[in-house]
């Protein structure tokens, strides 16, 4: 990313670069920004008077578009009582950088190792930034297996949340009729890795995309089953979690 990987450039809070798409609205007591990197632009958003030198928690967006109809992470963070907060959006999501005429980039080649690597920068920057002791991840949807490389690229995480996540790339693929990810299988580390976080996995009873049995029979092969815990919310299907307020 420019100057020098963790060096970014952060811009005016409500700052747009032309040719940016609608960005949601901003909650109250969170601020804004857009975050520059080498090829793509991010839109973040930090929750106001982080703490420093304190657990960090990171939201990711699901992708699918790069204009989603809701922003569920966002959704998510703003009833969040934690203290110290950043929302990541994916690449090309809410901003036209030249990079995303690219298509493949938030459909086929969403776990490319360049896109990977242009998130684990992003979320250096705020590690170093605010000086983490540790973090946590919250993903939505297809941003789960991002947050498992983050996790195991950065260590010292004290937990994943998945929401509607895609533990199975593969099985994903495959039940939503959509062609293969590129680079699947290099984005999630192994099961010994994976087994070694604690985790909370909601799932929607109701959901098609990301059905129970398979986030089951993912964590059935998991080594450390204590550590995992699997949370249905009647009723919900892969869209509904902008309307509900979890706990961790």
């Amino acid at each position: 990313m420019k100057n020098n990987c963790l060096m970014f450039s952060l811009l005016a809070t409500s700052f747009l670069l032309s040719g940016c798409s609608t960005i949601p609205a901003t909650p109250a007591g969170f601020e804004q920004k857009i975050v520059e990197g080498e090829n793509i632009n991010f839109v973040v958003w930090e929750k106001e008077n982080i703490q420093p030198k304190e657990t960090l928690r990171f939201y990711i967006e699901g992708n699918g578009t790069p204009h989603p109809k809701k922003a569920i992470a966002l959704s998510l963070a703003k009833d969040d009582e934690f203290k110290n907060i950043i929302v990541l959006s994916r690449p090309c999501q809410y901003i036209d950088n030249p990079i995303c005429k690219n298509e493949s980039i938030w459909t086929t080649n969403r776990y490319h190792p360049e896109i990977l690597k242009e998130m684990q920068e992003l979320t250096a920057y705020y590690i170093k930034k605010y000086q983490a002791k540790d973090i946590e991840f919250v993903a939505y949807s297809d941003a789960t297996p991002i947050a498992f490389n983050l996790a195991h690229t950065f260590g010292r995480t004290k937990q994943i949340i998945t929401v509607a996540g895609v533990l199975d790339i593969t099985a994903y693929a495959k039940q939503n009729h959509l062609p293969a990810f590129e680079n699947a299988h290099d984005v999630m580390p192994n099961k010994y890795a994976i087994s070694a976080i604690p985790q909370i996995h909601y799932v929607g009873s109701k959901d098609t995309v990301v059905t129970r049995s398979m986030t089951e029979k993912f964590i059935s092969k998991l080594n450390k089953p204590k550590n995992i815990t699997l949370k249905v919310v009647h009723g919900f299907d892969h869209d509904d979690w902008d309307s509900i307020k979890l706990s961790y």
